[in-house]
């Protein structure tokens, strides 16, 4: 469904487009690739480097907000290292991936109801309708978030005419017109931010997709066409955990709660009274089950308290999930260290965890997909985690491209 998409609004790619800049921002760490696009192979596209930067402002308390000296500062370095990877200039056209910390998305379901019930529908009908309803969602989303927040992306999920889904409605007769659509909102004071940076690096347009909205699309998306499978996303961040439930191939809701990495991170650093870096690498060695077996049990109990914590945290995020029943028995977890163990355990252990399940066992881990939809490039194990959402927004941006001929997100969003 997401050919329709583009009609909210769109904007012609000139054939001249085919290199594009990736920014992950992330809480801990800013990602970046570069990605090409071979229009005279398909769209097929190859990214051909990632690096990653640590947020000058790790330490700071969580917040959703920008900071603009920070985040110009730390794209101006991984502008650095990728300029320095590829050996030359970077692209003007730019994708930026956001968690939850700085976007917030969910869905709706609209119904509008036609004047002209006996006549087909044609483009401009649709067009009308399409933006009829695009307005009433940014309504809806600055009523509930209580700020000036402005709507960048919009997946369009589902269509049904009359009760009966249909892929595109153009042709058909009906009186009632029901669309599904899943939204990236962004509040407006981080608009303004990240239109003066793109501005001041002369980027020639912005793209903004959702970090949940990716992962979702490419383990949905086969290839051709979406599948009608259920499972939750559950992504582990430095500040964040966040968590998306898809059923039926379909985003339903997303929730976020602040307890991440950093929070076992900072615990070690304090107990052991080592520096950051250093507890960095005890804590990722931990949970890769890379320490002995008196230091791995040192380290357990040090972090019991924490582990209590995200789990406790995890059980609020499952229970405002509730009134949808039992959750898909299947978790995919991404984020840097989520392919772990550790985390793996702590999601799959819990009794007051598993009672939400369909089952009530330990859910089935989804593997995180090697091969993405029409994108190549070299995403080896040991980075595989860090740099997922590149390889992930580029094959979403890549499907939009080709499927609806124009890239309604390749354009100055951030007006």
């Amino acid at each position: 469904m997401r050919l329709l998409s583009g009609l909210f609004s769109s904007q012609r790619v000139p054939s001249s487009r085919n290199r594009f800049l990736v920014l992950d921002m992330g809480g801990g760490y800013i990602k970046g690739g570069i990605l090409n696009i071979h229009k005279d192979d398909g769209f097929h596209g190859e990214v051909l480097v990632c690096k990653k930067e640590r947020r000058e402002t790790f330490f700071d308390d969580y917040r959703t907000i920008l900071s603009y000296e920070e985040l110009r500062g730390n794209i101006l370095r991984m502008l650095s290292a990728l300029r320095g990877a590829v050996k030359e200039d970077i692209p003007k056209n730019v994708i930026l991936v956001c968690d939850q910390l700085f976007v917030g998305v969910r869905s709706f379901v609209l119904k509008e109801y036609r004047e002209k019930t006996k006549g087909k529908i044609d483009q401009g009908e649709l067009q009308n309708i399409l933006q009829h309803m695009y307005l009433e969602i940014q309504k809806q989303v600055s009523k509930e978030s209580n700020n000036d927040t402005k709507i960048v992306d919009t997946q369009i999920q589902e269509l049904h005419i009359d009760g009966y889904a249909v892929e595109n409605p153009i042709g058909y007769e009906g009186k009632e017109l029901t669309v599904n659509v899943a939204v990236t909102y962004i509040p407006q004071t981080n608009i303004e931010i990240i239109k003066k940076i793109t501005d001041e690096l002369s980027f020639d347009s912005v793209s903004l997709f959702s970090d949940i909205f990716c992962a979702q699309f490419v383990h949905s998306f086969d290839g051709s066409a979406f599948s009608r499978d259920s499972f939750l996303v559950v992504d582990i961040g430095e500040y964040t955990t966040q968590v998306c439930l898809v059923k039926g191939g379909k985003f339903v809701k997303a929730r976020y709660c602040n307890v991440g990495f950093s929070n076992f991170i900072k615990k070690i650093a304090s107990e052991l009274q080592i520096g950051f870096t250093e507890a960095e690498h005890v804590a990722i060695q931990y949970a890769r089950g890379g320490l002995s077996a008196r230091s791995h049990a040192n380290i357990d109990s040090m972090l019991s308290h924490e582990k209590m914590l995200w789990k406790n945290s995890m059980t609020i995020v499952f229970e405002e999930m509730g009134e949808l029943s039992k959750l898909p028995a299947k978790i995919l977890f991404i984020g840097g260290v989520s392919q772990t163990d550790f985390f793996k355990k702590l999601a799959a252990e819990e009794e007051d965890i598993l009672s939400f399940f369909e089952s009530g066992e330990a859910p089935k881990l989804i593997e995180t997909k090697k091969a993405f939809p029409f994108i190549s490039g070299q995403l080896d194990t040991a980075s595989s985690n860090a740099y997922y959402n590149i390889y992930c927004a580029s094959s979403i941006f890549r499907v939009n491209l080709r499927e609806n001929g124009t890239s309604r997100s390749l354009r100055r969003l951030l007006k």
